[in-house]
């Protein structure tokens, strides 16, 4: 595709410079008394304003516009006022009222223009700037400006031939043949932009970009052995011009020439002249197009030829992670995403990255140790403190995991499901440090993110069993685990535990025998809670078999249990 379509709108960031004059004070038709008053308060009002003290100026401007509100002069200050004091909705109200009793005066006009830019009224803009080509028609910045916002509302006929007119007056300037080239393309078509690129280029010859232009513009019309010819001459004369031989890679990539695409790329990376930068997107389109060459060795090779021309541009690394996250080989990424931060710390994209793999395989050492590097450097972005709470939890850090966690959240960021994960860590965390009001208090908050998140519901209702608390709340919560898996063992010891803590001790025990049943691996606390139902059925022999199980298993404190009950 031609990588013209877009220059135009690289340029609509164009500042409106404002513009101010003297202004004739209105011949007035009330009492000279009045009149004195008015040119007290605006006389006054401009030594105020040449002072810097706006907010002072604007009221004698204003009890000014009281006295006489026909004073488009008064109006056009108040505007000026507030405009440079970034008030352009009041800016916008005042040079409206001006331009209203003086339409034809264009420093009224401009100003209006401004206003209205500023607080996106396009469609106002452009009739303001309409109304200032209209009283100066060769203003050639009022016809660019309105050139811009025609083309900003899709009146790209009106754009285009705006900008011809300028361009009649400025032939050689660059800029305007980009956006006059990318407006005949889309109005008159392709044919009709080529034809304009060879009219160009017998204006100004020495503009090499648009002997690229023109062979893109041949490429996408198909045109390719055509293309070629304005190649080789590019190359003959320009030799050194990066964008020549991007676009001509393009070229072979179209006509499926993996050879020659090889052997161009390997040249142009050895090419001194060719500017660094070029380089690296060119490795950069390569990498993360696996089908350029279908053969990862070759690829391989042309990014370690950069590797050893830059060893110490982070960028070849940054490019080098990519290309082996691809082929998930993740030891590789490491090693040159670590080198990476050894160049350079900034980059919270890489960061990112280097967090992403840690966590995927659950290294959480690491991620700690290059956590507390990323917090030195302030990179604190919601996924690398998400991450290092992650691995401060796992490292039985908990307090400190609680800290980061708490910041992540109070970040603003697009990861809802991490925000829910967040609030059920901290639910377990608080819960394990005893302060069971923050722990319920979060898997609430998580909860109310995810009313079915399963692993919450769990946790949440069997500490509210443990603690005897809201017991029939516990058991609707536990009630929803068990509907998505009736067949999840611990999700069914759960529930048995809660009904037994309602005492409904039979139900309990047609579900924890499930629970038994149904789990792969003998556990103590599935049997020690079996024994305890028992008890409470008075069944003592089976009580007594299930909790020497439990004790068999591992569980502590049965010796003193089977005492209790005379077991």
């Amino acid at each position: 595709m031609i990588r013209y379509t877009n220059l135009l709108f690289f340029l609509f960031a164009l500042f409106f410079v404002g513009c101010s004059t003297a202004v004739k004070l209105p011949q007035s038709t009330y009492g000279v008394e009045d009149q004195r008053n008015y040119e007290y308060l605006y006389y006054e009002g401009l030594s105020l304003k040449l002072q810097g003290k706006y907010a002072e100026a604007a009221k004698f401007f204003y009890n000014a516009s009281v006295i006489n509100p026909n004073s488009d002069a008064v109006f056009y200050e108040l505007a000026k006022l507030h405009y440079q004091v970034k008030d352009y909705n009041s800016s916008f109200k005042y040079s409206t009222k001006a331009v209203q009793l003086s339409p034809n005066n264009k420093w009224y006009n401009s100003l209006l223009a401004e206003s209205c830019m500023a607080t996106n009224k396009t469609d106002s803009a452009v009739l303001v700037f309409e109304k200032l080509v209209e009283l100066s028609p060769n203003s050639y910045n009022d016809l660019y400006n309105l050139g811009l916002l025609y083309a900003q509302t899709n009146k790209t006929t009106e754009a285009l031939k705006v900008f011809k007119k300028i361009l009649e007056k400025y032939p050689d300037n660059q800029q305007l043949t980009l956006i006059v080239l990318e407006l005949v393309m889309r109005v008159e078509g392709k044919e009709a932009g080529l034809n304009f690129i060879n009219d160009r280029i017998k204006i100004i010859p020495s503009f090499t970009k648009l002997y690229v232009l023109k062979a893109e513009a041949l490429v996408d019309m198909g045109r390719y052995p055509e293309a070629e010819d304005v190649y080789s001459f590019i190359f003959k004369e320009y030799p050194s011009d990066s964008d020549a031989s991007l676009s001509y890679i393009e070229l072979l990539i179209k006509q499926g020439k993996k050879a020659e695409l090889y052997s161009v790329s390997k040249d142009f990376f050895s090419n001194s002249e060719v500017d660094r930068a070029a380089k690296f997107r060119l490795m950069y389109g390569i990498v993360v197009r696996d089908s350029l060459f279908n053969d990862t060795i070759k690829v391989e090779q042309l990014l370690n030829d950069l590797k050893i021309s830059y060893l110490d541009d982070p960028r070849i690394y940054d490019i080098a992670s990519i290309f082996y996250i691809k082929r998930e080989n993740l030891n590789r990424a490491l090693l040159d995403i670590y080198k990476y931060i050894e160049l350079d710390k900034s980059s919270t994209v890489v960061w990112n990255r280097l967090f992403s793999i840690l966590e995927y395989r659950g290294d959480w050492v690491n991620a700690d140790k290059y956590g507390a590097l990323a917090i030195e450097n302030n990179i604190e972005t919601p996924e690398i403190l998400y991450s290092m709470g992650l691995a401060k939890m796992f490292l039985n850090k908990n307090q400190e995991a609680i800290d980061i966690l708490t910041k992540f959240l109070s970040l603003e960021n697009n990861h809802p499901a991490k925000v829910v994960s967040s609030y059920s860590i901290l639910g377990d965390l608080y819960y394990k440090l005893n302060n069971h009001k923050l722990s319920f208090e979060n898997y609430e908050k998580s909860l109310a993110l995810n009313p079915d998140n399963i692993y919450v519901l769990n946790n949440y209702s069997y500490y509210l069993s443990v603690e005897g608390v809201n017991l029939p709340y516990a058991l609707k919560l536990s009630k929803k685990t068990i509907d998505a898996e009736p067949n999840n063992p611990t999700y069914l010891d759960t529930y048995a535990w809660i009904l037994y803590k309602l005492e409904r001790y039979s139900d309990a025990l047609l579900f924890i025998q499930k629970a038994i049943s149904l789990s792969t691996e003998a556990s103590s606390e599935l049997y020690y809670h079996q024994g305890m139902i028992m008890l409470k059925l008075n069944k003592q022999m089976e009580a007594e078999k299930s909790l020497l199980k439990a004790k068999e298993l591992g569980k502590d404190h049965v010796d003193e249990l089977l005492k209790q009950f005379g077991l």
